[in-house]
């Protein structure tokens, strides 16, 4: 499915949003439905990007799929291969996100019907705890370096967190907040709650970054150009968007109830992709993909399609 996409034209101001006449590109959006075979319900939640010191690779996908028994698992989709990601002894588990080098990240439960509680590293195949112990912790991203980004939680005190494998480093927002994408020159995006609602915020300035006219923003990935994605709420629909530092773009799947856009990669000067997820028709949750470009201009001056 091919569809041009119209941008909302803002720029971002410190912790505020200011209408400008100023207006980004119209991108050109391919959409592809990449559910887990035979899952009942399936969401996307990552996408690599390259080493650029080694080999160029093709981008891998991970996210997470519900089988017919109700558990969940992770999946890695590579080179079009579907390979479950379970951590060992987990009730359930989320792969939330992944490196150039492989590295998986994401959540697990050890207990039924308990929460995902505790947050993984998969590196060549080994399942690792992430090293933030005495806590509640979850892991969402990871960047090239190896840095992983997400959530801490000790004596109900909820905040974000970024660490190497042997540290942690907490950043105090405000309210309960989580950090979600991370890119290699290690800027991070994520949410926080306030009585107002989400919103979503650069945890390395604690900048508040909200969708013009939403209730509620999470911001859920940042590539190496800067650009960010995530998913806003209006009314009773939630609704994927991408924001190229010049102008926001509403990301919907066509047909679909509501999306979220969850990752996106460096791709390259053709353009990029991102992943998601979305609430079809069925009222079943399902994972996608989409690859965002340009419009070609002929030598005649006429867009290409």
């Amino acid at each position: 499915m091919t569809h041009a996409i119209k941008t909302l034209c803002i720029a971002v101001l410190g912790s505020g949003l200011t209408v400008t006449p100023s207006c980004g590109a119209q991108w050109v959006v391919k959409f592809q439905t990449i559910d887990y075979p035979r899952a009942v319900m399936s969401e996307a939640n990552g996408i690599s990007s390259p080493v650029s010191s080694l080999p160029l690779q093709p981008s891998d996908i991970v996210g997470a799929f519900t089988d017919r028994t109700g558990k969940q698992h992770g999946f890695l989709l590579s080179r079009g291969q579907y390979t479950p990601v379970d951590f060992p002894g987990s009730y359930r588990t989320q792969a939330w996100g992944i490196n150039g080098r492989g590295q998986i990240v994401g959540i697990y439960s050890s207990t039924q019907p308990g929460p995902l509680v505790q947050g993984f590293l998969r590196n060549s195949g080994s399942y690792l705890p992430t090293p933030c112990n005495d806590a509640t912790e979850e892991a969402h991203g990871i960047n090239n370096v190896g840095t992983i980004v997400g959530s801490y939680s000790l004596f109900e005190q909820a905040s974000t967190v970024s660490y190497p494998p042997s540290r942690c480093n907490v950043y105090s927002i405000g309210g309960v907040s989580e950090a979600n994408g991370i890119n290699n020159a290690g800027q991070i995006v994520g949410d926080f709650i306030d009585a107002t609602g989400y919103h979503g915020v650069f945890v390395n300035t604690s900048a508040r970054f909200d969708f013009p006219g939403a209730s509620s923003t999470w911001l859920r990935g940042i590539n190496d150009s800067g650009y960010v994605v995530g998913y806003y709420r209006r009314g009773n629909a939630t609704h994927g968007f991408l924001y190229d530092k010049q102008s926001f773009t509403t990301i919907d799947v066509p047909t679909a109830v509501n999306t979220e856009v969850h990752g996106i990669n460096n791709g390259n000067a053709r353009g990029f992709s991102i992943v998601g997820s979305f609430l079809g028709a069925d009222r079943r949750l399902h994972a996608f993909m989409a690859s965002l470009s340009l419009p070609v201009m002929s030598r005649a001056g006429r867009e290409e399609k």
